[in-house]
């Protein structure tokens, strides 16, 4: 699952902003809630809110960063699910493109399940939500 979006902001300043995981929870109001940072600040506790009043809580992990196009983390959820994230971040004119693509890795049966029920869409549509608020809170 992958959304695109062009910005005016430089990647620079889109960059800083991604690589501090306190503001990716301002992307995605509908979906995600942060729940508490690690003491390194390179993970988070966040809960993930879907249909009917479910939510999971999961936590995430920046892996990799090449400032000022690359930020790559994980996201486990319970014992059984893992996903990727992948946010890059190209010069655009004056301003950038930021792309963000999210990849169920592994998944447990109750979020094969939920994944198969609609999952895939609510997942793509909150890449689309997170990279249209990154344009405004950035």
């Amino acid at each position: 699952m992958r959304a695109a979006h062009d910005l005016e902001q430089s990647p620079e300043r889109v960059f800083a902003f991604l690589d501090d995981l306190r503001n990716h929870w301002r992307l995605s109001r509908s979906f995600v809630q942060l729940e508490r940072l690690d003491r390194d600040a390179e993970g988070a506790w966040v809960r993930i809110r879907g249909p009917l009043g479910l939510s999971r809580c999961a936590h995430t992990r920046i892996e990799e960063t090449e400032p000022p196009r690359l930020l790559r983390g994980h996201a486990e959820v319970g014992r059984g699910t893992v996903g990727v994230i992948r946010w890059t971040v190209e010069p655009r004119g004056s301003g950038s493109r930021v792309a963000v693509e999210a990849e169920v890795v592994r998944a447990s049966l109750v979020d094969r399940v939920a994944l198969a029920l609609g999952g895939r869409h609510r997942i793509a549509r909150g890449l689309r939500e997170a990279v249209e608020q990154l344009a405004e809170q950035a």
